[in-house]
């Protein structure tokens, strides 16, 4: 048996299951929490507000019991370009006047280390946003949901396969390095022994994701998917009275926040 912190088997996405008040949630209102998340984190003011929301994140992470998994995810995603991020702008801030330290020919900024902080706080609470609302939430009920309130059965088809091919290209690739390897190809070593090892599972990779997504698209439509009949939900996703409410009011909340900073932004360009 799979433990619990294994990715649900079967799926092709990063999807962990668990048994939370998160994952209970209507997959809507954690779409429509993510993206008032992000909104918020790319337009707030000042580093303070985008560590709230870092906070709340991480707050919601522990209750969905996948902090472990957000942490790793997080630190593999970001880890790179936050510290470029630091590299570049403590370095090479442009209007700098304020030298933190200075180590022979090289300064490093105050202006340009703020800006750093303040741009890395909002890619990660952005980045952990994203991660935790896909740990928590099955494509497929995802896009069930969005084409029960109005969306079109070949857009959703669309979201799914955008949400799954990045997934399924790794698992691919592995497969295939697996298979390579037990031929006898020397996948590790330096830099160029690497490089030419995968260079050969180019070919097989995107033969092998054509082929698997025309198998897909044939068989879906032998299940009638353009068949203009109705379609009866086999699974129903509980959807409260309190739920709707708080995704309308979430909504218009980041919309007011979104009006305010416009305005804040007009107003401190004419005076």
């Amino acid at each position: 048996m799979p433990s619990g912190d294994d990715v649900t088997m079967g799926r092709a996405t990063p999807y962990v299951h668990r048994d939370s008040a998160i994952h209970r949630l209507n997959p809507l209102t954690k779409g429509v929490f993510f993206c008032c998340v992000v909104v918020v984190a790319f337009t707030a003011p000042s580093v303070g507000i985008v560590l709230s929301l870092l906070g709340a994140v991480v707050v919601a992470a522990v209750v969905a019991k996948v902090l472990r998994n957000l942490a790793t995810l997080v630190l593999k995603s970001a880890f790179l370009i936050v510290f470029l991020i630091f590299v570049v702008q403590g370095l090479f801030y442009p209007g700098s006047k304020a030298a933190l330290w200075r180590i022979g020919p090289v300064t490093v900024w105050r202006e340009g280390l703020n800006f750093a902080v303040f741009t890395s706080a909002r890619l990660i609470t952005i980045i952990a946003a994203t991660v935790l609302f896909i740990l928590t939430t099955k494509a497929e009920d995802l896009v069930s949901e969005m084409m029960a309130h109005g969306l079109s059965r070949k857009l959703g088809y669309v979201v799914l396969m955008t949400m799954q091919i990045v997934p399924q290209m790794q698992a691919r690739a592995t497969a295939i390095l697996d298979a390579q390897r037990s031929r006898g190809l020397e996948t590790e070593g330096g830099l160029m022994k690497r490089f030419r090892a995968y260079v050969p599972i180019v070919g097989p990779l995107v033969v092998g994701s054509i082929i698997s997504l025309e198998t897909r698209s044939l068989a879906i439509e032998a299940r009638g998917f353009s068949s203009p009949t109705r379609r009866v939900r086999v699974e129903e996703i509980p959807d409260s009275r309190g739920e709707r409410i708080s995704r309308w009011a979430a909504a218009a909340l980041t919309a007011l926040f979104v009006v305010w900073r416009f305005v804040s932004w007009i107003s401190s360009s004419i005076h």
